[in-house]
């Protein structure tokens, strides 16, 4: 028979084993999860929790799911698949996996225990979490991240993502690809590493700590366009602008620093070409030539200091201006025609140009203009540069006044008359005129020299070339030979000797009234006389050369007939002149071998007897009579010829039949 008390307890016991259960089952359907007890052998329910009856109503419809296998509530979970999901269990003691379409579209944590009774297998227990919405997320994420990557990686511009202590933990193809490094050579180094061999514009060291990324890591500040130059391992110089941003531990920006991200950009051609704009802009505004770049519609946009100083224009007064500005007037609408059709083909042109300075003052300039184009081949500016060639004229007429005109009169030279004769006989000869040359030659004028001194001398001669200017008129020159010889030539004369004759007489008779004018020279007043010796081509056929010929044998007769004559050239002189030369050149060349002598005995009326040079043989014509070389006595007493003769002479042959030469005496 039992107690009260036993009783007692035993209720006690029992009620509180009720209590504990209500409490587990409380728990149990307080639980999301979905849990299901299943039989082993065919995985029908036989218990589930109120979160599992809930699920199942809502998505099935039924009051509930005891009774039901698994694979009957999800038909794509077969039932071999639970057998699979069993053996594995028994296998390893549990399966865990997460399953898509285990029921319906849902993505469920599976979860899969033994249940064990006196070491026998009861039961299976089925956990099932719902990560639908955490899979999704998960998946919305990853395609973030996806895309996120994909934009990392398309950039243009490096990216590197750096830890907390300043390592690099990610690096895009960019950053590799500017930095000239593969990954593993970047992974994990810090910017203040060594082998950046990193420096400043000015190339002096750029300090580790003081790295855009370091200091971010540091301070949280964001920092822009930091300029650095770094080396490759190639050792390549290559330029990079960097912008650094920090990266919290939360979505406030607050807290510790936990990333720092860097994106840079390489800006070597850049710099190479900010540098090579420099060196133009100093160029332009140092350069000695005077430039200016205009706009399409030719505005002026910007003029160099060279500019100012030839021209006398500063920028205010030109800068929206067109060059026209600088116009002379000297050039008509032809030559600019011309010289746009040249730009507009070739993009170039350059030229001699007449421009007028600020002051009024004319000038002329070399000029360049350069069409500069955009890619397409668009004039975008032009840019013209020139020079002055004043200096350049001056320095090229004085060059020309040296080579074609004498320095003391500013009359021609020789030089420049025979060009000048050339000219005026071949338009005469065109024309069918007549062509003259006078040469004139001043009387006694060595006497003044000699008296007054070479500075009078020269101021009778410029006194004189300033008469004859004057008196030049058409296609007349005067032209300066030598110390006191001048020269004329008289073109346009009429057809026929004598119609030609009578006019270039008539203006050698009007130069000897011009050189008969008195002359002022140191107080003094002095008269002058001149020969002039006259050459014609009537027709203008003869050569410059033969007319000058001629002309000189006129003025060497008009010499010889006495001071203050005119003389034409006269065919008999010319032939006595040659035969002259012809004589002299054959002695000339006789002396060395083929000069013989003869001696002839000559008495006179007191019976003394005396020896004479009879004959020259020249080996090639004929003997010469002594006669003909009594007239080139004076040239005979050269020194050379004296002595060859001289040593000739002194060896008369012997005479046997007279005795007379004993005594003989020689006299050149």
């Amino acid at each position: 028979m039992t107690s009260f008390s036993d009783s007692s307890e035993g209720q006690a016991v029992n009620d509180e084993m009720v209590a504990a259960l209500q409490r587990l089952n409380t728990v149990i359907d307080s639980i999301d999860d979905l849990i299901w007890v299943c039989s082993p052998d065919d995985f029908h329910i036989i218990w589930a929790n109120k979160a599992s009856e809930d699920y199942i109503t809502s998505t099935w419809g039924v009051e509930t799911s005891i009774g039901f296998s698994l694979h009957q509530l999800n038909n794509p979970l077969a039932e071999s698949t639970l057998r699979e999901i069993y053996a594995t269990v028994l296998r390893e003691g549990r399966f865990s996996k997460l399953c898509h379409h285990l029921i319906k579209d849902k993505v469920l944590l599976l979860t899969v225990n033994l249940i064990q009774s006196q070491n026998r297998i009861s039961g299976i227990c089925v956990f099932a979490r719902d990560f639908t919405d955490q899979y999704q997320a998960e998946i919305k994420l990853a395609e973030k991240e996806s895309r996120y990557r994909s934009v990392i990686n398309s950039m243009v511009e490096g990216v590197v993502f750096q830890s907390h202590t300043g390592e690099i933990i990610e690096v895009n193809p960019a950053a590799l690809a500017i930095e000239g490094r593969n990954s593993d050579q970047m992974q994990g180094k810090t910017s203040d590493a060594p082998e950046w061999g990193a420096i400043r514009e000015d190339g002096s060291p750029f300090p580790g700590d003081e790295h855009p990324s370091m200091v971010t890591l540091k301070t949280g500040q964001v920092l822009r366009d930091v300029v650095m130059g770094i080396r490759r391992p190639s050792g390549e110089l290559r330029w990079i602008t960097i912008n650094t941003a920090p990266v919290y531990n939360d979505d406030n920006n607050a807290g510790h620093v936990r990333e720092v991200v860097a994106t840079f950009h390489d800006i070597t051609e850049q710099k190479a070409r900010e540098t090579e704009l420099k060196v133009s802009a100093t160029a332009f505004d140092r350069s000695q030539e005077a430039m200016m770049i205009t706009d399409p519609r030719q505005k002026i946009l910007k003029i160099n200091e060279a500019f100012t100083t030839l021209t006398g224009y500063t920028p205010e007064e030109v800068i929206g201006k067109t060059p026209s500005i600088l116009s002379s007037g000297k050039h008509d609408h032809v030559f600019y025609e011309k010289m746009w059709e040249s730009l507009l083909a070739n993009r170039y042109w350059q030229g001699e140009i007449w421009n007028v300075r600020k002051n009024g003052e004319l000038y002329p300039e070399w000029l360049s203009i350069t069409a500069v184009l955009d890619r397409d081949g668009k004039v975008i500016n032009y840019v013209g540069a020139f020079t002055d060639l004043t200096l350049q004229k001056k320095a090229e007429k004085q060059i020309n006044d040296l080579l074609f005109y004498d320095a003391l009169t500013g009359l021609a030279n020789r030089r420049l008359l025979s060009s000048l004769l050339l000219q005026t006989l071949q338009r005469d000869q065109v024309a069918k005129r007549g062509t003259a040359v006078l040469f004139i030659n001043l009387d006694q004028f060595k006497s003044i020299n000699e008296r007054f001194g070479h500075i009078a001398g020269d101021s009778v001669l410029q006194q004189l070339a300033k008469r004859f200017r004057m008196q030049s008129k058409g296609g007349d020159f005067f032209a300066r030979l030598g110390n006191d010889e001048f020269a004329m030539i008289l073109g346009d004369l009429p057809l026929g000797s004598e119609k030609a004759a009578i006019a270039a007489e008539a203006q050698a008779r009007a130069i000897h009234g011009i050189v008969s004018k008195p002359v002022d020279v140191n107080q003094l007043t002095l008269h002058l006389t001149c020969c002039v010796g006259i050459g014609l081509s009537v027709d203008g056929t003869m050569s410059s050369d033969e007319l000058l010929r001629r002309t000189d044998i006129a003025m060497f007769q008009a010499k010889q007939k006495g001071p203050n004559q005119i003389h034409f050239f006269d065919e008999y002189m010319q032939s006595q002149m040659e035969q002259k030369i012809n004589l002299r050149e054959r002695l000339s060349q006789a002396i060395p071998s083929q000069l013989q002598l003869h001696y002839q005995m000559q008495a006179d009326e007191h019976g003394r007897c005396y020896m004479v040079l009879k004959h020259w043989y020249d080996g090639l014509i004929r003997f010469a009579a002594p006669f003909r070389l009594h007239n080139l006595s004076r040239w005979l007493r050269k020194v050379i010829l004296f002595f060859r003769l001289v040593d000739g002479c002194w060896k008369p042959p012997a005479s046997k039949s007279n005795g007379g030469t004993s005594s003989l005496n020689l006299s050149i």
